[in-house]
């Protein structure tokens, strides 16, 4: 079977990876379960959630040896094993917050970072004609983890009684389903390129020479970029990491309908992903940041002014949305930016991006709570920072690496996703 074809199922394997491992976004459905039992506080268990975004980021780079030894399939089976046991652990707790900061934090971060950011660029390169499609199709699925394992893992809490057999049933099934679908990640063989992206690769090697990693951490431009992309994602992880305390709180729901709408976070996440991922190649990534960036400022004042349920409700799904179109640009920004020879190091390094906002939103609801027992300072709070990132992004736009003869070239290669991208 010719690779072209091939890809396909790579893809589809790579998609339902994504969802088994998409676990994080439903992490507020297990906020006040752990706090009822243990005593814990909002604050104390959020940091679990940043934890394991930090993992996620930190792993692949300390692992990039061994992933250069090893096929991806073999590479992700080892993800496959810490993902699981990690979750299987959290249901084994003795009463100690460090635990869950080991388990949650640590293991599960770290199998994510496994399979998540080796399998993203894999994605990336399968599809070099279509880099924001095939990037929004990953993070949505991602995204869509939460939709399902948020009610899952409710339902099994309110029927078992306890949270820690959701972990054990979910760790477990987990891992046995990782190990069939990454078995599917056919290795890119050297050279290949689908003919309708041969064009496409010329043009980009022309205009965007590659950079190493310490090259790419040694210029302004990388951290302008990751700058950019964690203030505009800080306010979509403050609802993604606390969804479920907010609507019991600001609302009163009961915890089986908050979850049921955390999981509604996760599609509202996956349409961002999908949607503003294609929109991205059509328009631009610059455009992309812009328009979510004013999008998250608007939807920010609207719930910091307090509006009825219905419209407070529609404006915490809108946070996901954006969050995941941002997480969308990603790896087409860091391909795009710093060329494809490093790009699976260089990606690993703009995914710091997302362990720096699920530090700083969590955290920043949490302050505000125990400050003024209210969510509208937080709210606040998001708009700055949200304004911020788009202040960042027209710095990036007179910044990135995008000679006009490369922009000229690339307008007589005929396609138009490739003509709107080279006039960001």
């Amino acid at each position: 079977m010719d690779f072209t074809t091939k890809r396909w199922i790579s893809l589809f394997a790579a998609l339902v990876s994504a969802v088994i491992i998409g676990i994080v976004y439903s992490w507020s459905v297990y906020v006040n379960p752990l706090a009822a039992k243990y005593g814990w506080t909002v604050a104390e268990i959020s940091l679990a959630y940043a934890i394991n975004i930090c993992a996620t980021g930190l792993v692949p780079l300390l692992t990039d040896r061994l992933r250069a030894r090893l096929n991806l399939r073999s590479y992700c089976l080892i993800g496959a094993f810490i993902y699981g046991g990690g979750l299987t652990l959290c249901g084994f707790i003795q009463g100690s917050i460090l635990e869950v900061y080991l388990y949650f934090g640590v293991l599960v971060g770290g199998g994510i970072g496994f399979i998540y950011l080796s399998v993203a660029p894999y994605v990336v390169r399968l599809f070099p004609e279509r880099r924001g499609l095939a990037a929004g199709l990953f993070t949505a699925s991602y995204g869509l983890g939460a939709f399902f394992w948020s009610p899952l893992a409710r339902t099994i809490i309110s029927r078992a009684g306890e949270v820690d057999h959701a972990f054990i049933y979910l760790g477990l099934s987990f891992t046995v389903a990782l190990i069939i679908s990454t078995r599917f990640l056919h290795d890119i063989p050297p050279g290949w390129q689908p003919a309708s992206s041969r064009a496409v690769s010329a043009a980009q090697r022309a205009e965007v020479p590659d950079r190493s990693p310490g090259e790419v951490l040694s210029g302004p431009l990388f951290y302008v970029v990751l700058s950019m992309l964690t203030l505009g994602m800080v306010s979509g992880s403050m609802i993604l990491s606390l969804g479920g305390p907010i609507l019991e709180d600001a609302l009163g729901y009961t915890p089986e309908k908050a979850s049921v709408v955390v999981g509604f976070f996760a599609v509202s996440s996956t349409l961002g992903r999908f949607v503003w991922g294609a929109v991205s190649d059509w328009i631009g990534r610059v455009a992309v940041v812009v328009t979510l960036g004013a999008l998250t400022c608007l939807v920010m004042a609207i719930l910091a002014h307090g509006p009825g349920d219905g419209l407070f409700l529609a404006c915490l799904l809108i946070a996901p949305m954006c969050y995941g179109a941002y997480a969308s640009t990603v790896g087409p920004i860091a391909i795009e930016t710093f060329g494809a020879r490093y790009f699976v190091v260089n990606y690993n390094l703009f995914f710091f991006a997302f362990g720096l906002a699920a530090l700083i939103g969590p955290q920043v609801v949490a302050a505000v709570i125990a400050s003024s027992g209210g969510y509208r300072n937080a709210f606040l709070a998001g708009i700055a920072f949200a304004s911020l990132s788009v202040a960042l992004a027209a710095a990036f736009k007179f910044m990135r690496p995008v000679p006009e003869q490369g922009r000229q070239e690339e307008s007589k290669i005929g396609t138009a996703a490739l003509a709107a991208e080279a006039e960001e």
